[in-house]
């Protein structure tokens, strides 16, 4: 099992007991305010439009999408991620590459 925190200036902190936490390099200093995970992918979303994904939660890939709006949350139902932004724009990210 791994947790994982998500915090400002793109910080990602995981742990495999809860106890020890390790920084992660997400690639970004925007704040990350939403994470989800679904088809063996983790996906994190922040502001600036920012999407990271990543197979395993400790190596993450910085993706950005088309919204004009800062993105605060993310979820993952029928197969599919769906984030969500400031101006409730809802952004499916198989529009975007395939995760």
């Amino acid at each position: 099992m791994l947790w994982w925190n998500i915090r400002y200036n793109g910080a990602i902190t995981t742990s495999s007991d809860g106890i020890e936490w390790a920084k992660r390099v997400s690639g970004t200093t925007a704040e990350l305010n939403g994470v989800s995970y679904g088809n063996n992918t983790f996906v994190a979303v922040g502001n600036d439009r920012i999407i990271l994904t990543s197979p395993d939660g400790i190596v993450w890939t910085e993706r950005v999408s088309d919204t004009k709006s800062d993105l605060t949350g993310i979820d993952f139902g029928k197969n599919t991620f769906v984030a969500y932004g400031t101006t409730a724009i809802v952004v499916s990210l198989a529009n975007y590459y395939k995760i």
